[in-house]
C-alpha cells in the first residue's frame, strides 16, 4: 500500500505523454501554417479583392488558434512540471519518513523487569523513543509543508496527498500515544521498585545483623554482668523485631505491587513471590526466637542471682574475713598473754569453720546445678566453684599452720625471756666494773698506758658479748611488735632499758678509750705539736701582717682579690684548729689534775702562750676580713648608684 502511495503521488504530476505529442505535433504544423498563409496571399491575388478581408479573416483565425493552442500547451507544460518539482520535493522528504517510522514500529518492546536497575534499563529505552518521537515531529512538520505546497499544484490528485497524509499522522500519533503509555507504565514500575527495594535492603541489613546476636547468641557463662548485658542486647533486639514488622508487611505488599506490574517470564514471577514469603517468614522466625530467647536470659538472671547473692557471696564475705585471722602475712608474735589470745582466737575461728561446712556444700551444689541445667558455657561459674573449693580447703590448711606458729611462738617467748635475764645479769656487771675504774691521769705515762690496755681488754668482752645481746633485743622487738597497735608494755620497756644500757656502755668506753688516748698522745707527741703548730702560726702571722700592710684597693676587682687571700689564710687557720683543740684539751687536763701544774710544766707554758697567740691572729683576721668587706658593700652600692635607671626601678 505504502509503495503504490509513493507510485502514485511520483507519476500523478509527471507531464503526460499526449501533452507532449501535443507540442511536438504542434510544432510539426507550423510550416503548413506558414503554407496557408502562402496560399491565402495567392488566393488573394486571383480572388475579387472584396473577398480578400473575408480570406484574411479565416487565416488569422487559424494562425490565432494555432498560437493559442501552442501558448496553452507551454502553460499547461510549465504548470505540469512545477508540480513534478513540488512532488520530487515531498517525495525526498517522504521516503526516508516512511522508512524511519516503518523501523520504529519494528522496534521491540523491553520488557519491564523486578529490580530498580532493569527497570531504570527500560526507562531510559522508552525515553530514548520519546526523544526520538520528539525529534521526528520536527520532520513530520516539513512533510506537512511539502505536502501543501504540493497539495497547492496537484489539483484533482490532492485529495490523494491529503489522505496519504493522514495516514502518516495517524501512524505517527499512535506511535506518541503509546510511548507515553509506556513511559508512565515504566515510570509507576519504577516508583515501584524503589518503594519495594529501598526498605527491602535496608530491612535485609537490619536482619543480618539481628540474626547474628539472635540465631547465633554468645553462650551463656555465669557472668551476672555478661548475663544482664546480653538480656538487655537481646530485650532490645526483640523490641526491634516487633518494631520492624509493620515494615515488613509494607515491604510485601510493595513486593506484590511490583511484581503485578512486571512483564517477566512466570517462573521468575514465581520465585520473586517465593523470596517475598521466605523474608516474611524469616522475619517472623527471628521475632519468635528473640522472645524466646529473653525468656531464657531472664530466668537464666534469676538463678544466677539467686545462687550469687543466696549462697556465693555471703560465704565469700565470711571466708574473706576469717582469712584476714588466717592471713600468712599476720606476724604471730608478741608476749605469752598476747600469743596465748591469739591461740585462742583460732580456736574459735575453727570452730566457726566447722559450723559453715553446710553453707559451702549448699553453695557448691546451687553452682553445680547452675552449670548443669542453665548454663550454655559455664566457665565463669565453674571458675568461680573451683575457686570456692581452693579457698574453702586453703582455709582449712592456713588454720593448721597458723596454730602450729603460735605454737612455735610461744616457745620462742619462753626462750627470749630467759636470754633476757641472761643480758640484763651481763650489763649490770659491766656497768658496775666500768665505774669502779681510776680516772685518766695525764702526769704519769705509765699509768695511763696501764689504764688504755685495761680497757682494750674490756673492750674485746664487749664486742664479743654485745652482738648476741642485741641479736637477743631485736628478736624481741620482733615478737613484741605484733599487735600492740603502737601501746607500750613492760616487755617493751625493758627492750628500751635493755638497749639504752648497751649504748650507755658501748659509749661511756669509747669515750674513756678518747681520753686515754688523747692523754697518750699529749704527752708522747705535745713537744712536737708545739713546734707544729707555731712554725703554723708564723706562717699566718707573717701572711696576715702583709695583708694588713697592704692599702686597701678603690675597685672592686682588687678588693675582691685582697678578700680572697685573707678567706684563704682563714682556711688554713681552720686546717690547724684540731691541733690547737688538741692542745688546748691538754692544757684543760692538765689544769684540772693540779692547778700549778700548768705553771711549772715548760710544755704547758709553751701551750698557754700558744693559745693566747692563737686567739690574737683570729681577731685580727677577722678584723682584716670585716674591714675589705666593708669596702666592698661601700663600692658595690656606688656602682649600683652609678647604673642606677628610673624606668626599671619603676617597672619593679
Amino acid at each position: 500500500m505504502v509503495l503504490n502511495s509513493r507510485l502514485t503521488v511520483r507519476f500523478a504530476f509527471t507531464p503526460h505523454a499526449h501533452l507532449q505529442t501535443i507540442i511536438q505535433d504542434l510544432a510539426t504544423k507550423e510550416p503548413d501554417i506558414r503554407g496557408i498563409q502562402q496560399a491565402a496571399e495567392d488566393l488573394k491575388k486571383v480572388c475579387d479583392p472584396v473577398d480578400h478581408p473575408a480570406i484574411d479573416d479565416q487565416v488569422d483565425d487559424i494562425v490565432e488558434r494555432w498560437h493559442t493552442l501552442q501558448r496553452e500547451s507551454m502553460q499547461r507544460l510549465a504548470e505540469m512540471q512545477t508540480a513534478a518539482k513540488y512532488a520530487v520535493g515531498f517525495q525526498e522528504k517522504l521516503e526516508p519518513f516512511l522508512e524511519w517510522l516503518e523501523d520504529f514500529e519494528r522496534l521491540p518492546s523491553s520488557l519491564i523487569g523486578l529490580t530498580h536497575k532493569e527497570i531504570e534499563a527500560v526507562f531510559h529505552d522508552v525515553q530514548a523513543m520519546g526523544d526520538t518521537l520528539t525529534l521526528q515531529k520536527a520532520d513530520l512538520q516539513e512533510l506537512w509543508v511539502a505536502a501543501e505546497e504540493l497539495m497547492d499544484q496537484a489539483g484533482a490528485a490532492s485529495g490523494r496527498v491529503q489522505a496519504e497524509m493522514d495516514g502518516i499522522q495517524e501512524r505517527f500519533d499512535q506511535k506518541t500515544i503509546a510511548v507515553a503509555a509506556r513511559l508512565d507504565k515504566v515510570q509507576q514500575a519504577m516508583h515501584a521498585a524503589t518503594k519495594f527495594e529501598h526498605p527491602f535492603y535496608d530491612l535485609e541489613n537490619e536482619k543480618s545483623a539481628l540474626e547474628v546476636g539472635v540465631l547465633h547468641p554468645e553462650p551463656l557463662t555465669g557472668s551476672l554482668e555478661e548475663s544482664q548485658q546480653m538480656f538487655r542486647d537481646t530485650q532490645s533486639m526483640h523490641e526491634k523485631t516487633m518494631k520492624f514488622a509493620p515494615q515488613v508487611e509494607a515491604v510485601h505488599r510493595a513486593g506484590e505491587t511490583l511484581l503485578s506490574m512486571t512483564e517477566v517470564e512466570q517462573v521468575k514471577k514465581d520465585q520473586f513471590r517465593d523470596s517475598l514469603a521466605d523474608f516474611q517468614a524469616a522475619w517472623g522466625v527471628l521475632q519468635l526466637r528473640a522472645g524466646l530467647r529473653v525468656e531464657k536470659l531472664r530466668s537464666a538472671i534469676a538463678k544466677i542471682e539467686a545462687f550469687i547473692f543466696s549462697h556465693l557471696n555471703p560465704l565469700l564475705e565470711w571466708m574473706a574475713e576469717v582469712e584476714i585471722v588466717l592471713s600468712p602475712d599476720r606476724p604471730i608474735v608478741g608476749d605469752l598473754p598476747a600469743l596465748r589470745a591469739i591461740a585462742a582466737e583460732l580456736e574459735n575461728t575453727e570452730g566457726d569453720i566447722a559450723r559453715h561446712e553446710g553453707s559451702y556444700a549448699a553453695a557448691d551444689s546451687a553452682g553445680k546445678h547452675l552449670v548443669k541445667e542453665v548454663l550454655d558455657d559455664a566457665f565463669v561459674t565453674e571458675e568461680q566453684l573451683i575457686e570456692l573449693g581452693l579457698r574453702w580447703e586453703k582455709l582449712k590448711t592456713q588454720l593448721q599452720l597458723q596454730k602450729q606458729r603460735v605454737t612455735d611462738a610461744m616457745g620462742l617467748a619462753q626462750e627470749l625471756d630467759g636470754q633476757l635475764s641472761e643480758a640484763q645479769q651481763f650489763l649490770n656487771e659491766c656497768l658496775s666494773a666500768l665505774t669502779v675504774m681510776s680516772p685518766v691521769s695525764s702526769v704519769d705515762l705509765a699509768t695511763v698506758e696501764g689504764q688504755l690496755q685495761e680497757m682494750k681488754d674490756f673492750r674485746g668482752l664487749l664486742d664479743t658479748k654485745l652482738p648476741a645481746i642485741r641479736e637477743v633485743l631485736q628478736k624481741g622487738r620482733k615478737l613484741l611488735a605484733s599487735d600492740r597497735g603502737g601501746r607500750r608494755t613492760s616487755q617493751t620497756d625493758m627492750l628500751d632499758e635493755l638497749d639504752q644500757q648497751c649504748s650507755d656502755l658501748n659509749y661511756q668506753v669509747c669515750e674513756r678509750t678518747v681520753d686515754i688516748e688523747a692523754a697518750i698522745l699529749a704527752l708522747r707527741g705535745l713537744q712536737d705539736a708545739v713546734s707544729e703548730m707555731r712554725d703554723g702560726m708564723n706562717t699566718v702571722d707573717v701572711r696576715l701582717a702583709e695583708c694588713e700592710a697592704e692599702t686597701i684597693s678603690g675597685d672592686l676587682p682588687g678588693v675582691r682579690a685582697q678578700l680572697d687571700i685573707v678567706k684563704l689564710l682563714q682556711e688554713d687557720m681552720h686546717q690547724l684548729q684540731p691541733r690547737m683543740d688538741v692542745l688546748s684539751k691538754a692544757l684543760r687536763d692538765a689544769n684540772r689534775q693540779d692547778k700549778h701544774f700548768a705553771s711549772r710544766d715548760p710544755q704547758m707554758k709553751a701551750i698557754a702562750e700558744l693559745q693566747h697567740l692563737w686567739k690574737a691572729l683570729w681577731l685580727r683576721a677577722s678584723q682584716q676580713q670585716g674591714a675589705l668587706e666593708d669596702v666592698l658593700s661601700q663600692l658595690q652600692e656606688a656602682e649600683a648608684a652609678k647604673n642606677f635607671d628610673f624606668g626599671v626601678w619603676r617597672d619593679k
